[in-house]
């Protein structure tokens, strides 16, 4: 799946087990991210390594300078493309292996971008020739 196909839904179906497991998650780490850049005080730290968001589980918002993370910042399409490719990895989890993966309670709470995304269209990312890079 290139980049320039936005239709994630048809594209999540040719990525390999391997990355419908892993996927997700790295994308929700990514989502996160943008959330600790402009609402760090929407995290609660519960230890060194967990955190929450909005009082709900979520993975530690770590290498905030990804470039991903620094992608989805830029507007509301690409926060939105990024938020829904990982919906979409994670539907076709459970349509694989029959059960749901635990990152979808997680992605519910990323649905919401921050405010402060701006509004914007669409522009390709640069810095990878294959999504399945993320």
């Amino acid at each position: 799946m290139v980049f320039n196909n936005r239709d994630t839904q048809t594209g999540v179906k040719g990525l390999s087990d391997e990355w419908i497991t892993v996927g997700p998650i790295r994308a929700a780490v990514h989502l996160a991210g943008v959330w600790h850049i402009l609402q760090p005080k929407a995290f609660k730290w519960e230890t060194a390594t967990s955190c929450s968001l909005r009082g709900h589980p979520m993975f530690a918002p770590v290498d905030l300078e990804h470039p991903w993370v620094k992608w989805c910042l830029e507007s509301h399409e690409q926060y939105g493309w990024l938020y829904f490719y990982a919906v979409d990895m994670a539907e076709e989890y459970k349509r694989r292996f029959g059960f749901d993966p635990y990152i979808l309670n997680m992605l519910n709470q990323l649905e919401e971008m921050p405010e402060a995304v701006p509004e914007g269209g669409w522009e390709e990312p640069t810095f990878a020739k294959d999504i399945e890079y993320v």
